[in-house]
């Protein structure tokens, strides 16, 4: 993409798959590229974007597709759940407005034929009386009843992939347990894809089959989620897990990953972007970029990573300086 300083690649062979009935956590700090490539399935990106490869859902690339055939994809076979369900509806229409819009809009359904198809939907993410909660106004529901109707909305259309952007980030904790438990349920019970876009790997693991971690708009590393937290095979994997605050273990200081992070855009044009603070960095590292390497419990891309995944944590995190 063109910015103040020319084009910056902010992608680089972001590859990934997800088959119906499953969950892909994408993990990292904020400006590595995940909302970016949640934007690029909807092919949704700047103008001035230069686009390279496939996006495929349901077997018909993204990128390429016509407007029209576009429209279609948006409003039936891709959902979106946001961080912030009060923020995606009007306060001054009702929640039954919002919530049979997309069905009326885009499947020509009458009133009747939309109410007959959410309010299933509604119960089922656990919203008691749904008839009577169609009338009320976004105001009268706290957020976690607010995001069960996000929810029961984006299933209503029966879509292949439900990109979940942050969905707990803006909800209490009681709230957050709730949401996690409905979307563990309904992504098997509708046989529906699941990218779950997270920066908390313990949350990624209680949702997800498989988390990919991404750093600097390149996935460094993808394997299964719980195997990811004892056994992650890329020094920022490592770095990502060792900082996790946990009940169940004596910890006298948590281990923090030192320098700053790179975001998507300044990542460096030769060499691994994450060399400058990874301790196990040789002079390799900074001149040759990694290539992707298949392993046993995943891809990752790391000279080192047999060294790494051979370490527990926290000893795969050295701390300099």
């Amino acid at each position: 993409m063109q910015s103040v300083r020319g084009p910056r690649l902010v992608l680089d062979g972001v590859s990934f798959h997800i088959d119906r009935g499953e969950t892909l956590g994408l993990v990292g700090e904020s400006g590595s590229g995940k909302s970016t490539t949640a934007r690029a399935l909807l092919a949704d990106l700047p103008v001035n974007a230069e686009i390279g490869g496939q996006a495929l859902v349901d077997g018909r690339d993204v990128l390429t597709m016509a407007p029209r055939d576009l429209a279609q994809l948006r409003s039936r076979t891709i959902a979106m759940i946001g961080q912030n369900p009060r923020a995606a509806m009007n306060p001054v229409r009702r929640v039954g407005d919002f919530a049979m819009e997309a069905l009326r809009t885009n499947f020509g359904m009458t009133k009747t034929e939309a109410r007959e198809r959410i309010v299933p939907l509604l119960a089922e993410v656990g919203l008691n009386s749904p008839e009577t909660l169609l009338g009320q106004y976004p105001h009268q529901l706290s957020g976690g009843m607010l995001q069960r109707v996000v929810i029961a909305t984006a299933l209503a259309t029966g879509p292949a992939l439900i990109i979940a952007d942050e969905p707990t980030s803006a909800l209490d904790t009681l709230s957050q347990a709730d949401v996690i438990g409905i979307l563990n349920r309904l992504r098997s019970n509708h046989d529906v894809a699941m990218l779950f876009i997270t920066h908390d790997l313990d949350l990624a693991a209680s949702v997800c089959d498989r988390t990919a971690v991404m750093y600097a708009g390149r996935i460094v590393e993808s394997q299964s989620s719980h195997r990811l937290l004892t056994r992650p095979q890329h020094p920022y994997s490592a770095g990502l897990a060792s900082a996790r605050v946990r009940v169940d273990v004596d910890i006298e200081r948590l281990t923090a990953i030192p320098g700053r992070p790179v975001a998507a855009f300044d990542r460096p044009a030769h060499g691994c972007p994450f060399a400058p603070r990874c301790a196990f960095a040789q002079d390799k590292c900074l001149a040759e970029s990694p290539t992707l390497v298949e392993t046993k419990a995943g891809s990752v891309e790391c000279w080192r990573h047999e060294e790494i995944e051979a370490m527990s944590l926290p000893s795969a995190v050295r701390i300099t300086g």
